[in-house]
């Protein structure tokens, strides 16, 4: 009787680690998005992105083009988010992670 006992209580213990470990996780990759995502809002003008979505293809060979993409790759690269979506607040933002 003592075993199971003990055995059921590493097991709701080992439970419970887990799942603040992952609380936690989510949390600090949700900071880091949201602090990404208003980041990479300072740094695109928006008056460009509508003539790029104007020129569709024709955009990638404008520098103004190029710039922005490389700075956009720098910021994805340098947190652990693939895919960001949203206005850039908690409620709003869908996280993918690696």
């Amino acid at each position: 009787m003592l075993v199971v006992a003990i055995s059921l209580m590493s097991f709701v213990v080992s439970y419970v680690s887990i799942f603040i470990y992952n609380e936690r996780r989510e949390s600090e990759y949700r900071s880091n998005a949201i602090s990404a995502v208003k980041f990479a809002s300072t740094i695109v003008n928006t008056d460009e992105v509508d003539k790029y979505l104007n020129l569709k293809e024709e955009a990638y060979d404008l520098e103004s083009y190029k710039q922005t993409n490389e700075l956009l790759k720098k910021i994805k690269e340098s947190i652990p988010v693939i895919f960001l979506t949203g206005k850039g607040d908690k409620e709003s933002v869908i996280i993918t992670f690696e």
